[in-house]
């Protein structure tokens, strides 16, 4: 397994046919490409979050928070489109 976010991407991306991040979103695939990984905020027992400003092709920009334990992304969740809370 893949440690820490930039390394979760990275394989997501890799083993992705169209080399893209896929998040699902109210049921829908949301395609993205990372911009900007931010530095990881430390929270308590190993656990972590981290946001990473990604692009869509219609070129909206997102702010993803992926959640992580000792490492390992536990989770992925859209914060903001635009920056505007979906």
């Amino acid at each position: 397994m893949p440690v820490g976010v930039k390394g979760y991407l990275d394989s997501q991306i890799a083993s992705s046919s169209d080399k893209k991040f896929h998040l699902s979103v109210k049921g829908k695939d949301l395609t993205l490409a990372p911009i900007k990984i931010h530095e990881a905020k430390q929270a308590t027992s190993g656990k972590s979050s981290t946001l990473v400003d990604m692009k869509a092709g219609d070129g909206k920009m997102y702010q993803v928070e992926f959640e992580t334990s000792n490492g390992q992304v536990t989770g992925a969740f859209l914060l903001a489109v635009k920056g505007k809370t979906p």
